[in-house]
């Protein structure tokens, strides 16, 4: 165990031993470990970066690890931790199954079922609206355990002239934002429609091009290629 960061108001963050670090099961199931979701809660959601980590406040005599918390939701101690025992051990356990069902964390090791990004912008200008992709690499990050790890990412399907948001993103991977994108889809499509009776509802249409760049495999996106298929018009 060993000292690897601070909190806001100066509580030390200590990061455990290789066993007490989830990412670390990611090879031996054969997956990445942003691709680690909670079965107990729907959506999705990928594991904390604590206990992907390994980290934890070392409160010591103090309760609660800090109220600064840290910059990406919470400080890393929680509350109440010396009342499951007084060693860091005990705090990023009884931290790690709060809220969960009997104290037990469910963990699924699948890549999302996301659609290839070119295809969700296909459908998305099939149906006259905008896809933005935002992300954010925080990969000059990785030593300090109070800040996002990785690269984040968002993927938003709007009305063709409604503003950017480019909000923090917070999915680890481009095949996590994609999913949530097209399980928000029926919403998006909803809200972009027209509002005013003399505007016409576009017709849905499909755009095809043998040419396209083909279906991405890896983490990052063939962004040149889909940037110039959108410059060329052949999206």
């Amino acid at each position: 165990m060993s000292k690897v960061g601070s909190n806001p108001d100066g509580t030390p963050i200590v990061q455990l031993p290789p066993h007490y670090r989830v990412a670390g099961l990611a090879d031996l199931l054969g997956v990445r470990p942003e691709h680690l979701t909670r079965l107990d809660q729907p959506g999705g959601y990928p594991l904390d970066q604590h206990l992907l980590d390994g980290t934890v406040t070392d409160a010591g005599d103090a309760s609660g690890g800090g109220s600064g918390g840290s910059s990406f939701g919470g400080s890393f101690g929680g509350s109440g931790g010396g009342s499951f025992g007084d060693g860091p051990a005990q705090r990023y356990v009884a931290r790690a199954a709060r809220s969960t069902p009997g104290a037990r964390l469910f963990v699924l090791a699948q890549p999302p079922a996301a659609p290839p990004v070119v295809e969700l912008i296909r459908l998305a200008v099939g149906l006259d609206l905008a896809v933005t992709v935002v992300a954010c690499d925080h990969r000059h990050d990785a030593a300090d355990p109070t800040r996002l790890h990785g690269v984040r990412w968002r993927v938003d399907v709007t009305g063709p002239a409604a503003e950017v948001d480019l909000r923090q993103p917070w999915w680890p991977s481009l095949e996590a934002a994609a999913t949530d994108c097209l399980a928000h889809l029926g919403s998006a499509v909803r809200q972009a429609l027209p509002t005013s009776p003399h505007r016409p509802l576009p017709a849905p249409t499909w755009p095809a091009d043998p040419d396209l760049p083909s279906t991405p495999t890896g983490p990052m996106p063939p962004t040149p290629e889909l940037a110039g298929a959108v410059r060329e018009g052949r999206l």
